[in-house]
Protein backbone atom coordinates (compact mmCIF):
# COMPACT_ATOMS: atom_id res chain seq x y z
CA UNK A 1 0.00 0.00 0.00
CA UNK A 2 1.56 3.36 -0.99
CA UNK A 3 2.23 5.86 1.77
CA UNK A 4 3.12 9.49 2.01
CA UNK A 5 4.43 11.37 5.00
CA UNK A 6 2.32 14.07 6.62
CA UNK A 7 3.71 16.77 8.91
CA UNK A 8 1.82 17.05 12.20
CA UNK A 9 2.98 20.35 13.74
CA UNK A 10 0.77 19.88 16.81
CA UNK A 11 2.73 16.80 17.82
CA UNK A 12 6.05 17.89 16.30
CA UNK A 13 6.59 14.97 13.99
CA UNK A 14 5.95 13.54 10.57
CA UNK A 15 3.98 10.31 10.26
CA UNK A 16 3.38 7.93 7.36
CA UNK A 17 -0.21 7.95 6.10
CA UNK A 18 -1.32 5.02 3.95
CA UNK A 19 -3.21 5.86 0.78
CA UNK A 20 -5.92 3.81 -0.90
CA UNK A 21 -7.21 4.92 -4.31
CA UNK A 22 -5.52 8.30 -3.79
CA UNK A 23 -7.24 9.01 -0.46
CA UNK A 24 -5.19 9.29 2.72
CA UNK A 25 -6.39 6.78 5.30
CA UNK A 26 -6.29 7.86 8.94
CA UNK A 27 -7.09 5.72 11.97
CA UNK A 28 -8.23 7.67 15.01
CA UNK A 29 -5.91 6.76 17.91
CA UNK A 30 -8.75 6.64 20.44
CA UNK A 31 -12.53 6.84 20.60
CA UNK A 32 -14.52 9.73 19.18
CA UNK A 33 -15.70 10.47 22.74
CA UNK A 34 -12.13 10.99 23.96
CA UNK A 35 -11.19 13.08 20.90
CA UNK A 36 -14.31 15.23 21.33
CA UNK A 37 -13.42 15.79 24.98
CA UNK A 38 -9.86 16.79 24.05
CA UNK A 39 -11.30 19.27 21.52
CA UNK A 40 -13.71 20.67 24.11
CA UNK A 41 -16.87 19.61 22.27
CA UNK A 42 -19.48 16.94 22.85
CA UNK A 43 -19.29 13.58 21.13
CA UNK A 44 -22.48 14.51 19.26
CA UNK A 45 -20.93 17.74 17.95
CA UNK A 46 -17.80 15.90 16.80
CA UNK A 47 -19.89 13.19 15.13
CA UNK A 48 -22.05 15.85 13.43
CA UNK A 49 -18.94 17.58 12.07
CA UNK A 50 -17.62 14.30 10.65
CA UNK A 51 -21.04 13.60 9.12
CA UNK A 52 -21.17 17.07 7.52
CA UNK A 53 -17.70 16.62 6.03
CA UNK A 54 -18.79 13.23 4.69
CA UNK A 55 -21.94 14.73 3.16
CA UNK A 56 -19.74 17.29 1.37
CA UNK A 57 -17.74 14.40 -0.10
CA UNK A 58 -14.56 15.44 1.71
CA UNK A 59 -14.16 12.33 3.90
CA UNK A 60 -15.60 8.90 4.52
CA UNK A 61 -15.89 7.50 8.04
CA UNK A 62 -16.04 3.86 9.10
CA UNK A 63 -15.71 3.60 12.88
CA UNK A 64 -12.19 4.85 13.64
CA UNK A 65 -11.07 4.80 9.98
CA UNK A 66 -11.32 8.08 8.09
CA UNK A 67 -10.44 8.51 4.41
CA UNK A 68 -9.48 12.05 3.42
CA UNK A 69 -10.96 12.32 -0.06
CA UNK A 70 -10.32 16.02 -0.76
CA UNK A 71 -7.34 17.17 1.26
CA UNK A 72 -7.04 20.51 -0.54
CA UNK A 73 -10.62 21.49 0.35
CA UNK A 74 -10.18 20.23 3.94
CA UNK A 75 -7.04 22.40 4.26
CA UNK A 76 -8.95 25.38 2.87
CA UNK A 77 -11.72 24.88 5.45
CA UNK A 78 -9.10 24.55 8.22
CA UNK A 79 -7.49 27.84 7.15
CA UNK A 80 -10.58 29.91 6.35
CA UNK A 81 -13.57 28.18 7.93
CA UNK A 82 -16.48 26.79 5.94
CA UNK A 83 -17.62 28.98 3.05
CA UNK A 84 -21.20 29.05 1.76
CA UNK A 85 -21.60 27.21 -1.52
Amino acid sequence: MPQRRVELPAVGRTVPVPQVDGAAQVRLPTTKTVIASQLGVTKETFSRLLRELAQLGLITVARREIALLDRDRLAEIARNGPQPR
